[in-house]
């Protein structure tokens, strides 16, 4: 075994500092001192090996008792495992520390427990002491050992030793007791003898074969152990046969069983007097080789027993000394009413030894403190006998009336001492009933706050439902209780008899004559031996219908202060029917406020009051009078709750605000037919400023609203609009109708209504920044100065029915200002059509769409039952017109060109050859060329730049411009030359020169009415270099026809026509 090494153990705030002080103390010396000298040799050497040192410090037992011996060896039992740590120095915290077998050596019989390190803490080495190891060592075996840690990066050994025996200590002597023995001779003398048991040989001949002494009243006496376990007591005063004379108990008996028991004679007298001789005690204890003991005293007073254990009739332990018992007298099925207490006998002594002859001593004392005769035994009540004590082992009283009272008790036994005397203050009470109930509908009454009640419909009382307890504080179920009610106006508790009924009821219960305002119902439940219970209810009926009434009405005008909200005694503002809503706070309630005449100025639905408080609002006016009027200075209604609102039957006018000049909505709001929102301005939303939910139903008019965006809405949120709503005589500089703002999630629906008639700058009926879906509806007679007389769109716009325009030259939306685009739609964001979906045909700036380059209008679904048709053509106007440009796009597109023209005349579209998806803009194969004079029904030639289409309305003024439109490569193409170009070089260029990637098919260039009117006239009459009348560049074959060339006059060849390409083919 290796020589053992000393390790110093840190301990408290240093050890839980060490690690990190060490660390940081390493780092700053190192930047200190290297630079010195000293610091490169023994002082960098020694704190290197600290700091990467892995070697053990202490170990430290789990959970399990340590002790001494006599000769100072810590000691462990081995009746357990016994865990064990062992605590590391490792400061790079390495996890790979392993101990293998070999580098733990130990004297220890058996193999020494594995030990591994803790996957949780890298610092500490876990391993277990079996019990079978340790019994193995038993009786002083050395189970330390000496552990080698090697450093887990270059195998450096660490040496720790630690020492530690397996010795569990001697048992203690087993059941002794003091017994009396009658001298041989003399019978008047008597001698001490102390009885026990022997342990078993089982454990003499094991773990405490090292029992080497027994020690009485401080007095050794040596023991030898066979090998077989067997005892022997050396000494003559032990004697493990019968006793002779037989020995007498004093407090407790012993049973001889031979073998199994060992008496000490002590030879000590008795003395005479019984106090005197029950003072004896005796210590007395085992002692092993290695100085390990245990002791136990005996004595041989008389044994004491405790007092009895005295419960209730529900069978709990009751509390002595000062603490009130409060008992419960109960009604029992037959109406007798007593409460039960038992007084029981504990079954044993303070020695654990059952008794005989035991007896409760009991004393009942009432309130003014003069004893009660009580019976004993099982039987009768407290007046039936005078107190004895009992000896049946419990008794049973019976106690009828309420009041306060005491009982003492104690318990005797013979051969024991009295118990100590115990008093049990008492209470007895009979039980309270519970309170009756009260319901209105399924919803319970409480007595702690104001109820809000609904008055039933059209009646003058609310029905509610009184119901009687069945529970009482304790006890049984109750039955058979009688309840009265009362009924009071106001809070106090002064009875109205013209509200009242003292009739004991139960069930449903008419409060009649009930008005709005305060009552207060008082309910009392009754039944002998009970104490009758009385709730008190605190009132105010309410009613799902509220008014306000303004001052110009005709009648007394509504008042918060003096009104109820009734219809004769209404409110004046709807805030004020709101701080209703919010005391009734009723989730489920749904309610209506009817407003009467003109309320003038801001009115508020404030979801702080309203909030959670109500299922429904809607607001009403009445009798054709009912308006909100902002008086042009105030927004007439703004709502910021989460119930659902409903409007109907009400004008809002005169509203002015930044945001929303009618009505500014952040909830969820629904108008109905009757509403009307007019004569408002504002910033943005003259009619409505919408950031929340806004549907817009039947017979809802907006209209004559203004507003910088949105004059007659500006939806942040979601917007909807329905069937019979119309939206009409609006105006704003973007969306005359409805401004859509580019809020993330905002949106409008039209899924039918009318929106007519508004004005704008852009977007004469709707400006969309986000997403528009049109349904359905009517979109006409609508404009705008600059862009998108009907719907200026940025966005996305999708149209699966409805109507744009009409049939009516006043139904067409327009744009009129110079340089205006789309009638009907601006479409500058992402425009699909499908289903019923219709765009009557219109004409440049009139019903027209109106395409930006790179946009279109994209078809991904079929049309459905549209009127959209060949017949009836969506107008289409590019930024540019030019053949081939894509006006359609999208999955189905290709199905439906012919629903699509142009919005100038002889411009109609057709399907890609390259991509079926595609659709473009194309006037036949066909392309218009005019000079001067050209036939009749053929337009002013202007160049492409001016308006020339190359159509027969807008010819070309040069061929070239012509043949540039000659892109499919497939087709045949004809250019008709009406009149005569004069003093003008004409050119059919090649494919290169027209940015094509190929001609057509081929080129004819033929006139009009014929050569004598249809001319190309260079008009020289002198030679020039560039003095040809015609010059043909491409390979593309070219036929000239009944036209007159003539006048070229050339410094080279082909003064007239001039092919300057090989392989070219003209006929």
């Amino acid at each position: 075994m290796s020589a053992k090494k000393n390790y110093t153990t840190l301990t408290g705030p240093v050890q839980r500092l060490g690690r990190a002080f060490a660390l940081t103390f390493f780092a700053l010396a190192t930047l200190f001192f290297s630079s010195c000298q000293f610091w490169n040799e023994p002082v960098r050497d020694y704190f290197e090996r600290w700091t990467q040192e892995v070697s053990i410090a202490k170990y430290e037992l789990v959970g399990i008792e340590s002790y001494t011996d006599k000769d100072g060896n810590l000691c462990i039992a081995s009746d357990q495992d016994a865990p064990v740590k062992l605590f590391m120095i490792n400061p790079y915290h390495y996890t790979n520390v392993v101990i293998a077998s070999d580098d733990i050596e130990t004297s220890a019989t058996g193999t020494f427990p594995t030990i591994t390190q803790n996957v949780d803490d890298s610092t500490l080495l876990d391993f277990t002491y079996g019990s079978d190891f340790l019994l193995s060592n038993e009786c002083g075996g050395d189970i330390g050992a000496t552990i080698n840690v090697r450093h887990p990066m270059n195998g450096t050994a660490k040496e720790y030793t630690f020492s530690l025996k397996c010795n569990s200590r001697p048992p203690e002597v087993v059941n002794p007791a003091i017994m009396l023995q009658d001298d041989s001779v003399d019978a008047t003398k008597q001698y001490y003898v102390l009885a026990f048991n022997l342990p078993t040989t089982d454990s003499t001949g094991g773990i405490h074969k090292d029992i080497e002494s027994i020690t009485i009243n401080g007095k050794t006496y040596p023991i030898t152990i066979d090998a077989s376990g067997n005892m022997t007591f050396e000494d003559e005063k032990f004697n493990g046969n019968t006793p002779n004379p037989p020995l007498k108990k004093i407090n407790k008996s012993f049973t001889h069983q031979a073998n199994k028991v060992m008496y000490f004679y002590s030879g000590i007298p008795v003395p005479s007097s019984d106090e005197e001789m029950r003072a004896k005690t005796f210590t007395i204890g085992y002692t092993d080789k290695a100085g390990l003991k245990t002791t136990k005293t005996v004595e041989a007073k008389l044994p004491g027993i405790d007092a009895p254990t005295v419960k209730n009739n529900e069978g709990n332990t009751l509390t002595d000394g000062g603490m009130l018992n409060t008992l419960h007298i109960n009604y029992d099925p037959d109406n007798v009413a007593y409460t039960t207490i038992t007084l029981t006998l504990p079954e044993k002594d303070d020695i654990e030894a059952t008794y005989e002859g035991g007896a409760i001593n009991c004393k009942l004392y009432g309130t003014n403190g003069n004893e009660i005769t009580i019976a004993t035994g099982e039987s009768g009540d407290i007046t039936a006998s005078s107190s004895t004590d009992s000896s049946t082992g419990t008794v049973t009283l019976k106690i009828h009336k309420e009041g306060d009272y005491t009982l003492q008790t104690f318990t005797k036994a013979s051969g024991h001492s009295n118990s100590v005397t115990k008093t049990y203050k008492l209470k007895l009470a009979y039980a309270d009933l519970d309170i009756p109930a009260v319901k209105k509908n399924t919803d319970p009454l409480s007595t702690s706050i104001n109820n809000y009640i609904e008055l039933d419909p059209d009646k003058n009382y609310s029905t509610v439902t009184i119901s009687a307890p069945n529970t009482a504080s304790f006890g049984p179920s109750v039955s058979g209780v009688s309840v009265e009610y009362k009924l009071y106006q106001g809070m106090t508790e002064t009875e109205n008899p013209d509200y009242s009924s003292s009739t004991p009821s139960t069930g449903p219960i008419n409060l009649i004559d009930m008005t709005l305002g305060q009552w207060t119902l008082v309910v009392t439940a009754t039944k002998t031996g009970y104490h009758s219970s009385t709730a008190t209810y605190h009132i105010r009926p309410y009613a799902s219908d509220l008014y306000v009434k303004s001052s110009n009405a005709s009648g007394n005008p509504g008042s918060d202060t003096e009104g109820d909200g009734s219809q004769t005694k209404p409110y004046a503002t709807i805030e004020r029917c709101i701080q209703e809503i919010q005391v009734i706070n009723k989730s489920t309630a749904e309610y209506t406020i009817h407003i009467i005449g003109t309320l003038t100025g801001a009115q508020t639905i404030d979801g702080g009051y309203l909030n959670d408080k109500a299922a429904k609002l809607t607001i009403k006016g009445e009798e054709s009078t009912g308006i909100l009027s902002g008086n042009s200075s105030a927004v007439p209604l703004s709502i910021t709750t989460t119930v659902s609102i409903f409007i109907k039957d009400l004008k809002i006018t005169g509203g002015s605000g930044n945001y929303g000049g009618g009505l500014v909505n952040q909830g969820t709001v629904t108008l109905q037919s009757g509403v009307e929102i007019s004569g408002n301005s504002a910033t943005s939303g003259g009619g409505i400023s919408n950031s929340g939910t806004l549907t817009i139903e039947s017979g809802v008019t907006i209209s004559g609203n203004s507003a910088t965006s949105g004059g007659g809405i500006s939806n942040s949120g979601s917007l909807t609009i329905e069937s019979g709503a119309t939206i009409n005589q609006n105006f704003a500089t973007y969306g005359g109708g409805i401004y859509i703002n580019s809020n993330n999630g905002c949106n409008v629906t039209i899924n039918g209504g009318e929106i007519k008639g508004n004005s704008a700058t852009d977007g004469g009926a709707i400006y969309n920044l986000a997403s528009l879906t049109i349904k359905g509806g009517t979109i006409s007679g609508n404009s705008a100065v600059t862009s998108g007389g009907g719907i200026y769109n940025a966005e996305t716009l999708t149209m699966t029915g409805g109507t744009i325009g009409g049939s009516g030259n006043s139904d067409k939306n327009t744009v009129t200002g110079t340089g205006a685009a789309g009638g009907a739609i601006y479409q500058n964001g992402t425009f699909s059509v499908s289903g019923s979906a219709y765009v009557y045909p219109g004409t440049v700036n009139s019903n027209d769409v109106y395409l930006p380059s790179t946009k279109y209008v994209t078809v991904n679904a079929a049309y459905s039952d549209s009127n959209q048709s060949a017949t009836n053509q969506m107008a289409i106007t590019p930024a540019t017109w030019k053949r081939g440009t894509q006006v359609l796009d999208g999955s189905q597109a290709a199905n439906y060109p012919t629903y699509f023209k142009g919005s100038e005349a002889d411009w109609t579209t057709i399907k890609d050859t390259n991509d079926s998806n595609k659709v473009k803009l194309y006037t036949g194969y066909t392309i218009w060329v005019a000079g001067t004079s050209p036939a009749t029904g053929v337009g002013t030639p202007k160049t492409s730049a001016n308006g020339g289409r190359g159509t027969k309305s807008k010819p070309y003024s040069s061929i070239s411009e012509a043949v540039e439109q000659c892109w499919t490569t497939d087709k045949d193409f004809i250019i008709k030359l009406s009149g005569t170009i004069t003093g003008t070089s004409q050119t059919i260029p090649d494919a290169d020169s027209t940015n094509k990637t190929g001609l057509a098919k081929s080129i004819t260039l033929e006139g009009v009415t014929g050569n004598t009117s249809d001319v190309i006239d260079r008009n020289l009459s002198s030679a020039t270099s560039g003095g040809r009348a015609l010059t043909i560049s491409t390979t593309t074959p070219v036929t000239i026809k009944k036209i007159k060339i003539t006048k070229g006059y050339t410094t080279s060849s082909g003064g007239g026509i001039y092919v300057s390409v090989g392989g070219a083919s003209l006929t």
